[in-house]
């Protein structure tokens, strides 16, 4: 555990680097933009989503509850300079309408910009997760059989924008992840691998400083924990429409 500390600090202390250094850059950017007479490009977004969902076991089939499903979530997310939170629910998943799910979660991180102008960037975004899901059935008889895992991740990947007029923009994002993840906080563990992608459009300034955002977000996750019956894949196609501002 103490050993886990000391990397979370380590990890920690390099993204508040990274935050501190990719501040100055932002701020040097929107010096630049101005003197190039484009407007300052928003720093934060609001998005709501829709988004099937593949979460299906990967082991025998001798699991005592299969919470197994194919169906639709519902996801709030905040994304702020630095900082993003998120939540998701869905009601009467899988074959017989009988799970429900809750997920919550935010990331902390930055942005290094390698290659930076006024209408193109490429970018190594590095981040530091924590996510909470649980998945269960509506029937108290198998509340024990619920799948709830508390996870945090360190994940380096590559982000990449083009902005063709002072309004349209595009921005996407790749982003591995990997980490630890515990049983009901505090139970038995495993590790968890996850790849998220974020494809975004962006109209800026539509309404002054409010503009609007739709696009595409894909992820994974693997579950590899110490008890089998947990052992589960998770996809998810989100399509997300917001503001920004």
């Amino acid at each position: 555990m103490k050993v886990f500390y000391r990397s979370a600090s380590f990890a920690l202390t390099i993204i508040l680097i990274f935050c501190f250094s990719d501040a100055i850059m932002a701020q040097m950017f929107t010096v630049q933009s101005e003197q190039a007479g484009l407007r300052a490009i928003p720093q934060n977004t609001v998005v709501l989503g829709f988004e099937p969902t593949e979460f299906s076991f990967r082991g025998d089939d001798n699991t005592p509850i299969d919470l197994s499903f194919s169906d639709p979530v519902y996801r709030l997310r905040a994304e702020l300079s630095g900082f993003e939170g998120y939540i998701g629910i869905g009601y009467n998943l899988g074959d017989a309408d009988s799970l429900n799910l809750f997920n919550a979660g935010a990331k902390i991180g930055a942005e290094y910009r390698i290659v930076r102008s006024s209408n193109f960037f490429f970018a190594i975004p590095l981040s530091l997760s924590t996510d909470y899901i649980q998945i269960g059935s509506q029937t108290e008889a198998d509340r024990l059989g619920e799948f709830r895992q508390s996870s945090a991740m360190v994940g380096l990947g590559v982000s990449i924008g083009v902005r063709y007029a002072q309004r349209l923009r595009i921005e996407s994002r790749a982003l591995p992840m990997y980490g630890f993840s515990v049983t009901s906080f505090g139970g038995t563990g495993g590790t968890r691998a996850s790849f998220t992608s974020k494809n975004r459009i962006y109209l800026d300034h539509v309404f002054d400083r409010i503009g609007l955002s739709a696009g595409f977000d894909f992820k994974t996750s693997r579950y590899n924990l110490d008890e089998e019956r947990f052992n589960y894949d998770l996809t998810a196609n989100s399509f997300v429409v917001g503001v920004t501002f």
